[in-house]
């Protein structure tokens, strides 16, 4: 079976388990929106994310990332030509354990897979650490940084811990965080 299936299947079932749990569930959603402009290319993320919480120490989730690239090239004059360089749609499911809890602070480690709907050459699978703070009730702002794992592109094992790279979330919760 292909990887693109198995992470497909994955994913599915995921879908499956959290669709049949019981009302009072801790579901959330959010996301985050990135822009970037730098020399070579300007880079659109958006992002959006929904999960379970089945309790303090465990949740599931899945990520659609919809990355949008245009190419720069500067000419002799002075003039900047953006060119299309293209677009990537990943799907992201991942399963949360937290190993700290305070009453607002979190501290986590995900187990995350990737996969690029459009050109299924490009998937990675492995752990990202992070963090999330409780604004209210209802509010959590997160944040991951680094990934140690596989990644097809560029074909090798991979422990980063770039904070360039950190991803800061808003997520919302239905219920009240800890029910």
């Amino acid at each position: 079976m292909k990887r693109h299936n198995v992470i497909m299947m994955a994913a599915l079932a995921m879908l499956l388990v959290t669709a049949s749990m019981p009302i009072q569930a801790q579901w959330y959603v959010g996301g985050r929106i990135t822009f970037a402009d730098t020399y070579k290319n300007n880079i659109i993320k958006i992002c959006p994310e929904s999960g379970y919480s089945f309790n303090p120490h465990w949740a599931v989730g899945l990520g659609v990332d919809y990355i949008r690239i245009n190419a720069k090239v500067h000419l002799l004059d002075g003039e900047t030509l953006v060119r299309e360089k293209g677009t990537r749609f990943q799907l992201n499911p991942y399963v949360r354990f937290s190993f700290f809890n305070s009453d607002r602070l979190s501290l986590f480690v995900d187990a995350t897979a990737s996969l690029d709907v459009l050109d299924t050459r490009y998937w990675s699978a492995g752990i990202c650490p992070g963090v999330s703070y409780a604004l209210t009730d209802h509010f959590l702002a997160v944040a991951k940084a680094g990934f140690f794992g596989y990644n097809n592109e560029p074909y090798a094992w991979e422990a980063n811990l770039d904070l360039t790279q950190m991803k800061l979330s808003l997520y919302y919760l239905f219920g009240k965080k800890g029910q």
